[in-house]
């Protein structure tokens, strides 16, 4: 299997919204009550995903052609020099395979070649114990 990560690119919107609804529907569902889900589900459209990547850097892993994940480093709106991890999701039938890993150490090395001295996530309670694992 060979990944490849790369910088989010404006056409890269709707696969995005697909891969989130799926895992927001189909894993994260373990976590929050179906109307939760369903507000989730209704917030990540295209328009917002390309909101979201303007604000600060987004990454997508590909699997050959197919987007198979996507990660975005965000500025804090709190503290200069924190940033944050935010909309994590890998294709549910890659989970376990390294694509989260990848994601979160490109977001990594951006913050670190932005000067971020913190790096802060939010985690829903099934991607806890991946975040974990990554210390």
């Amino acid at each position: 299997m060979s990944i490849q990560i790369r910088g989010f690119q404006v056409g890269d919107a709707e696969e995005i919204v697909h891969l989130i609804h799926r895992n927001l529907r189909e894993v994260n569902s373990r976590d929050y009550p179906e109307e939760e889900v369903e507000r989730l589900v209704r917030e990540h459209t295209p328009g917002a995903v390309r909101a979201m990547a303007g604000q600060g850097r987004m990454f997508v892993a590909l699997l050959e052609t197919a987007l198979v994940g996507v990660l975005c480093v965000l500025p804090s709106w709190e503290k200069e020099r924190e940033y944050w991890l935010r909309t994590v999701f890998v294709s549910p039938e890659l989970h376990g395979k390294g694509v989260g890993s990848m994601l979160v150490n490109a977001g990594e090395a951006y913050a670190l070649e932005v000067g971020a001295v913190t790096l802060r996530l939010c985690a829903s309670q099934t991607a806890h114990g991946f975040y974990q694992k990554l210390g």
